[in-house]
């Protein structure tokens, strides 16, 4: 999307036309934790140009839709992974990107399957649309559930008052308002090591604690 882009002159737009978008056009990222997510233009409603963490795939001597899905396949996300370099910031050069293969069938057949995953991936996005719509109001039903339960109890019925806390409102009859503090009591001692042998967390994860 563009909610987050960063406008730069006509000057620096127009300094490298290599990296300018066009529709059609397979953007990859090759630096930082998104590397290897792919994206196709489809649609440019003002000038775009790309920042040095993504390369951009122009001018496709195959089918550029079935180029978009081979790219997302494990087989190419597997040699994206084995070839990027780097710790902190991975990276993957554009040398080793062009050495990573691909399978083009007969360009009828590219032409088939993209339409057929554009197709299908479209009737799963609804699907997947409509599950996030209910997953979302499960979720606001869930806590609208435990706020009215854990400040009206189970009996609905039960006779109100004012619980004396303007946020919280009133609350059953029969209930108390205190703070949170003087439902635990305070520890100062250390936890037996015998109880809970200490542990320690290491590259190879949480490890019982050394002598």
């Amino acid at each position: 999307t563009l909610e987050k882009c960063v406008y730069l002159s006509w000057f620096k737009y127009h300094e490298s036309p290599e990296i300018q978008l066009e529709v059609s056009d397979i953007v990859f990222v090759k630096t930082g934790s998104t590397i290897g997510k792919i994206a196709q233009v489809t649609v440019l409603r003002e000038p775009i140009t790309l920042n040095p963490q993504v390369v951009v795939f122009k001018k496709h001597r195959a089918n550029s839709r079935f180029l978009y899905y081979a790219c997302q396949g494990d087989e190419f996300q597997f040699q994206v992974y084995v070839s990027k370099i780097g710790g902190a910031t991975q990276a993957l050069s554009q040398t080793s990107l062009g050495a990573i293969c691909v399978n083009l069938p007969p360009p009828h057949e590219q032409k088939a399957i993209a339409a057929y995953l554009d197709r299908e991936t479209e009737r799963i996005d609804r699907k997947v649309g409509l599950l996030k719509e209910k997953s979302r109001f499960y979720k606001e039903l869930k806590q609208s559930l435990i706020n009215e339960t854990v400040t009206r109890g189970l009996d609905t019925s039960a006779p109100l008052r004012d619980s004396s806390v303007g946020w919280i409102g009133e609350i059953p009859e029969h209930w108390d308002t205190e703070r949170i503090g003087t439902a635990f009591e305070e520890r100062r001692q250390k936890v037996s090591d015998t109880d809970y042998p200490p542990l320690s967390v290491t590259m190879q994860g949480i490890v019982p604690q050394l002598d």
